[in-house]
């Protein structure tokens, strides 16, 4: 599983990285390996089944309501600028 883990982080830093996102640095949230920019984190991996993203609530809205088998909240999340979402 932890194999699984550092894939998909490998994976999210690239595409960071294709998308040319300055100021990218890999750290941790919560004890998850996570990609932060200015100290604030904008992904992290979970699990091998969850990956959490900020994003506006809007925009969270949006995509549970586009695709809520790839994206979820708990109740934990409701109100806060968290997603959650399964790896391809």
């Amino acid at each position: 599983m932890a194999g699984d883990v550092d894939a998909i982080f490998e994976r999210l830093k690239r595409l960071a990285a294709e998308a040319g996102l300055p100021d990218v640095e890999e750290s941790t949230s919560y004890g998850n390996r996570a990609l932060k920019v200015g100290g604030k984190s904008f992904v992290a991996v979970k699990n091998a089944e969850t990956i959490v993203i900020s994003i506006s609530l809007d925009d969270k809205d949006h995509l549970l309501e586009m695709a809520p088998d790839v994206y979820f909240q708990t109740d934990h999340y409701v109100g806060w600028r968290i997603c959650r979402c399964a790896p391809p």
